[in-house]
């Protein structure tokens, strides 16, 4: 079954609405002291309508402090920066669409909060811009659009990308590199012992070395991306990573 989608259009004056649309655009006037828009939506929700388009123009410098009293956006562009540093494509901006979250809404009308779900697939998109997709989520896209929330964006971007490969060993292994090591490590008796696995021993240490490899080019990239688009005058060049596997210190034991 196709998903229905609704079109709201707000961009009107509200001409016939005035003095109380001189400052506030129609679809935010208060009605039973929720905004009207608001009320759509939930109709919308109850009817099960998955993706609503919401058309405007007037007063649209209005989009934080309405949306954000519905939902809260920091939250939302660092869950969304932590997917993004992590090659997630299965997530709020996902390849196929939005995915794995729950919208937790609070008793006391605080502003709802996304919740994850399942990360099945991070550390998969090695060599997508740190802005893919973005251009395809209105809610997202509009919040991008309000500059602290777009710095907040790029912050967590650095921050996540530096976190991911902080406290190396000698060998240069952050520590969740080593993580992935110690659980392929724990896991292998298993993968050689499965009489009906689906993929080779070689081909599964291939994907640990894949992982490895993620590890080592991902985040400097994010890192370096990010900085480059919070500082647009710095002289830095942040091409996309490629593919390389990366062997682990020691063959994993079989």
């Amino acid at each position: 079954m196709t998903p229905v989608e609704a079109v709201i259009v707000a961009g009107g004056l509200g001409s016939r609405l005035r003095p109380l649309t001189d400052h506030r655009p129609k679809h935010l006037l208060p009605v039973a002291g929720i905004a009207l828009v608001a009320h759509q939506l939930a109709k919308l929700a109850e009817a099960d309508v998955r993706r609503v388009i919401l058309a405007t123009s007037y007063h649209a410098d209005q989009f934080e402090p309405t949306v954000g009293a519905l939902i809260d956006l920091p939250e939302v562009m660092k869950y969304l920066a932590v997917q993004r540093a992590s090659g997630e494509i299965d997530g709020l901006i996902g390849n196929w669409s939005m995915s794995n979250f729950y919208l937790y809404r609070f008793r006391d009308g605080r502003p709802s909060q996304l919740l994850p779900w399942d990360a099945d697939h991070s550390l998969w998109a090695l060599d997508d811009p740190i802005d893919y997709r973005i251009d395809t989520n209105v809610l997202v896209a509009r919040a991008m659009a309000v500059p602290g929330l777009r710095r907040l964006y790029l912050e967590t971007l650095a921050s996540t990308a530096r976190l991911m490969t902080e406290a190396p060993d000698a060998t240069g292994r952050g520590w969740l590199e080593r993580e992935v090591d110690r659980l392929a490590a724990k896991i292998t008796p298993a993968v050689v012992a499965d009489p009906v696995a689906p993929f080779t021993f070689a081909e599964f240490e291939g994907n640990v070395r894949g992982l490895r490899g993620f590890l080592r080019t991902r985040p400097p990239y994010v890192d370096c991306a990010a900085g480059a688009a919070l500082d647009p005058t710095a002289a830095q060049s942040c091409p996309l990573p490629v593919y390389v596997e990366i062997a682990p210190p020691g063959r994993l034991p079989r």
